[in-house]
């Protein structure tokens, strides 16, 4: 049973309970809990499944890099709280505001990168990369390509410097 709003605002937490966690990378995500067994796939980035509160504590003990690197969202906010993740959690963009993300000033899209984990940089570099791909009028400029590459350490074209 996914956690209800009561429950989330008493701030109560039963690891028998579930919660949503939503894929944060491009392509199918796949997450085993070492513990128990059990996998979940997730297809598309920004789709969501259920899982249960005590399986996100196995593969965070185990794998914190799912959670930590920004790969898997956890969209409790009492569990990202209760695993230490609120201040990480700031850097994590979620792909409903990704758009907005990328609109942002330089400087401070540069400021969310500099503490960004390195799971949420190859992901924003995927999603520049199929911008431009896609020919996206936001991304058909030398300056705005070269300002991601530098700032995300890849290079996002073949012609690009």
């Amino acid at each position: 049973m996914t956690r209800s709003k009561k429950q989330q605002k008493k701030g109560q937490i039963d690891f028998s309970d579930s919660c949503l966690i939503m894929s944060n990378v491009i392509g199918t995500l796949v997450i085993v809990d070492s513990t128990t067994g059990r996998k979940w796939e997730i297809s598309e980035y920004g789709k969501t499944r259920p899982m249960m509160i005590g399986d996100i504590m196995n593969i965070n003990a185990d794998q914190p890099a799912i959670f930590e690197q920004g790969w898997a969202i956890i969209l409790d906010e009492d569990i990202v709280e209760y695993l230490g993740y609120s201040e990480l959690y700031k850097s994590i963009i979620k792909p409903k505001d990704m758009d907005n993300f990328l609109k942002l000033p330089e400087n401070e899209i540069k400021d969310i990168l500099r503490n960004a984990p390195n799971g949420m940089k190859q992901t924003i570099a995927k999603v520049v990369k199929e911008k431009i791909a896609n020919k996206d009028p936001n991304f058909d400029s030398y300056a705005k390509i070269k300002f991601f590459e530098d700032n995300l350490k890849i290079k996002l074209t073949s012609d690009s410097a």
